[in-house]
């Protein structure tokens, strides 16, 4: 099976300055002031959305930086900073909610570094005027947004590369056998062959997945197609939901999140800062006992970008 960037075929990449008159969110402050990278994570709920900065600890960081983190009320798990910011204090956020009614939007990566903020997302050409409407309304949201890039998808690896040499990166790929995840949100029948992408992190009950397969679903509740292979499904799952919610407890980024579907097997990809893989490898874990059906196995730990394919 391909991977998505031959489905995505665009991408766009938005960044706003730190020196907008009237905004003093405290991430942006302490990004410009220490000169520091951090990943963001998005969460769009029913009633909010959430975006959360992760700084990752060390015994070299600045001791007026960590006095300013616990004076701002972040807070540290599994050796790393959360900053959150949500769209009750600041209703520009709100615009990622328009953008994650594109069907094909895949949200991320989000990232801090010395003060601008960077969004980028990708999506399918067909979607290309619905998002040009949509970024001449950000620009209005967002005071001095810049758009970096527009056009033809360079690749996820290609978006990584741009902090590979400020933040540590792993991709955790582990298994998943059916039939006992058969109404786990991976399929209508157990032979169909797909890959998949989360498009942003959501209600935990109710995760919305970008899908490409040959075949439709035979249940298209809660199913919206943009071509004959490629179509949006929100997937309910108790495994899934299980591991996304104790992986946002113990604060694991995730900057990617793909699957494939093959047979009886589901193999899935976490791509997670190196700060994270000992509390990801703990929640599979954890997860592994308490669904023992599923007969989870990890089979790959490694480097993004250094030669293994995400989704094949």
């Amino acid at each position: 099976m391909n991977d998505f960037v031959e489905f995505l075929d665009y991408e766009c990449v938005l960044s706003i300055p730190p020196d907008i008159i009237g905004e003093t969110l405290p991430a942006m402050q302490i990004s410009e002031k220490f000169k520091i990278f951090a990943l963001g994570s998005l969460r769009i709920l029913d009633d909010n959305v959430e975006l959360t900065y992760h700084i990752a600890d060390s015994p070299e960081k600045d001791r007026e930086l960590t006095i300013f983190l616990h004076t701002i009320g972040a807070s540290l798990a599994n050796g790393v900073w959360e900053i959150k910011i949500t769209s009750s204090e600041y209703e520009p956020l709100n615009i990622f909610r328009k953008l994650s009614l594109i069907e094909s939007v895949v949200i991320g990566p989000l990232y801090l570094d010395s003060g601008v903020r960077y969004f980028a997302f990708r999506f399918h050409s067909s979607h290309l005027e619905r998002v040009s409407t949509l970024l001449i309304e950000m620009m209005n949201a967002f005071s001095g947004m810049h758009i970096e890039y527009l056009g033809r998808n360079r690749g996820m690896n290609a978006q990584m590369a741009k902090f590979f040499d400020k933040v540590e990166m792993t991709t955790v790929h582990f298994d998943m056998s059916l039939p006992a995840v058969k109404n786990e949100g991976a399929s209508d029948r157990k032979h169909i062959s797909w890959v998949r992408e989360r498009r942003y992190n959501g209600e935990l009950s109710h995760i919305s997945f970008l899908y490409n397969s040959m075949e439709k679903p035979s249940h298209r509740e809660n199913v919206r197609f943009i071509n004959d292979a490629l179509f949006e499904k929100i997937t309910k799952s108790e495994v899934i939901g299980y591991l996304s919610r104790r992986l946002d407890e113990e604060g694991v980024v995730r900057i990617r999140v793909t699957s494939s579907g093959h047979g009886h097997v589901i193999s899935n990809w976490l791509t997670i800062m190196e700060t994270n893989l000992r509390a990801c490898l703990s929640i599979l874990n954890e997860t592994s006992k308490r669904f023992p059906a599923i007969d989870l196995v990890l089979a790959e730990v490694y480097k993004p970008g250094s030669g293994q394919r995400s989704v094949s």
